[in-house]
């Protein structure tokens, strides 16, 4: 979905595989950033529509299964950290493996 179609909606509901491959996409964007000034980019950049979420400003995150992303190094978690909100919330019904900072 575009990024003009989804600012239209209250609530937006997605994966974390849409997640993850968005924030792909953007974490692309800014390295090119850095190396188009160095002259060194060769490939093209992914269009802006590809990554929505990532430009979005979300007020309230809810996060079902929150335990799948308990590793702080893990693109996952990554991804679902470079969401911008204002509150968020993490649901789950597993035993976070090792601590609360792993969340």
């Amino acid at each position: 979905m575009h990024l003009d179609e989804m600012m239209k909606y209250n609530i937006v509901l997605t994966t974390f595989e849409t997640v993850r491959n968005e924030w792909s996409g953007y974490m692309e964007v800014l390295l090119a950033r850095e190396a188009l000034v160095n002259g060194t980019w060769m490939r093209p950049l992914p269009p802006r529509d590809s990554f929505p979420l990532m430009l979005l400003d979300f007020f309230v995150l809810f996060v079902d299964e929150v335990a799948k992303i308990s590793r702080f190094e893990s693109k996952l978690s990554q991804a679902m950290c470079s969401l911008r909100a204002e509150k968020r919330f993490g649901f789950t019904g597993t035993p976070i493996e090792n601590d609360y900072s792993e969340i």
